[in-house]
């Protein structure tokens, strides 16, 4: 099946800038359990098991890390990812094992805003059934 020119189902991921392409897929795959694939050293793709999307990390030599929370005249987050877990105090730990830290601004009492080893917010939060 073809929609305006793409194949369906079609691959749709999300590209993560970083100074360090492979490095923050080693933190990435540690944190999420998924194995990853060098390209070359500007691009490095990290496959959803058993889905067709992907988290890749692209090479971007200026990467200066987003300001969390976001202050006037200074890189804001673009995107963050969301990843739910079951309890906040075992993932945090881990999550800092692995090299990120917990971004001193938490909005929320179930989620925890971290920050990945190139700056990058993303949130663990506490997953309801």
């Amino acid at each position: 099946m073809t929609i305006r020119g793409r194949r369906n189902p079609h691959h749709l991921g999300t590209a993560l800038s970083t100074r360090d392409p492979e490095g923050l897929a080693r933190f990435y795959s540690g944190l999420l359990g998924w194995t990853y694939r060098v390209a070359d050293k500007t691009w490095v793709t990290m496959l959803v098991p058993g889905s067709r999307t992907y988290l890749a990390f692209a090479l971007d030599e200026h990467h200066e890390p987003p300001v969390w929370p976001s202050e006037p005249g200074r890189p804001g987050q673009q995107m963050h990812l969301d990843i739910g877990v079951d309890e906040l105090g075992p993932a945090v730990e881990d999550a800092i094992a692995l090299g990120a830290r917990q971004a001193s601004f938490q909005p929320q009492n179930d989620v925890r805003v971290m920050l990945d080893p190139a700056g990058h917010p993303f949130c663990l939060y506490l997953e309801h059934d």
